[in-house]
């Protein structure tokens, strides 16, 4: 009995031993950007037969109303300089969509988003007998200023808008790195990324990490500028 014992002890000490070493996952990942709409359609001049004072006065009544700063306002050039600032730049700005899919043994998910608004997504891959898995929060800002140009023409006034934004995402996150006898984990420096455009002009930014460039244009979906020339109609 004593013998059968001994030699037991050694095989319970070899289970033992084995249950500490857990495969880690295996994981794939997968990442395609898809362009901003062609259809975007910008309005930022419209006319119309009310004065001008009236116009003047309702664009006013309308900006201090909304997420609008008023910069300067001066009546007799018959120019309006606004500021603004919106938590979330997707309304505002198109720079295409993000997709990607993770798969973790076998289970799949999808992430499609669009890269001016707030997402959140999970990455990972494998790496010399470890995964390395990383959660990532995105988050985008908008601001920028607007100028109005209010117009005599005739009896009826023109209003013409020209817009300048910035946005703004950073990615910020955790990471963990499954070993079969060990895990790591911490958090991911957080990268911060932003481009400039205008109502007329679109612009090409790098969205990507260092060493990891991905460029997507950047276009204006002519909310704002709708949504201003309604304070007048």
């Amino acid at each position: 009995m004593r013998r059968l014992a001994l030699l037991a002890a050694p095989v319970l000490m070899l289970l033992t031993g084995c249950a500490t070493h857990v495969p880690p996952p295996t994981v794939e990942a997968t990442f395609e950007m898809l362009p901003p709409r062609d259809e975007w359609k910008v309005q930022n001049r419209s006319q119309t037969e009310r004065p001008f004072r009236e116009v003047w006065y309702g664009l006013l009544a309308g900006l201090v109303k909304g997420p609008f700063i008023l910069e300067n306002a001066s009546i007799d050039s018959g120019v309006i300089v606004a500021s603004f600032a919106f938590a979330s730049g997707e309304d505002y700005v198109d720079c295409g969509r993000s997709r990607r899919t993770y798969v973790r043994d076998g289970a799949e998910a999808e992430f499609d988003y669009a890269i001016s608004s707030d997402s959140a997504y999970e990455s990972g891959y494998n790496y010399d007998g470890c995964t390395t898995i990383r959660q990532i929060a995105r988050d985008t800002t908008l601001e920028g200023r607007v100028d109005i140009r209010v117009i005599r023409e005739g009896e009826g006034t023109v209003v013409a808008i020209d817009a300048e934004y910035k946005l703004t995402a950073a990615a910020s996150g955790s990471y963990e790195i499954l070993c079969p006898d060990r895990t790591l984990s911490g958090l991911v420096d957080t990268h911060t990324r932003s481009v400039e455009l205008s109502t007329t002009e679109s612009t090409e930014a790098d969205w990507g990490v260092p060493g990891r460039p991905l460029p997507a244009l950047c276009r204006c979906t002519g909310r704002l500028e709708r949504d201003i020339l309604a304070f007048v109609e």
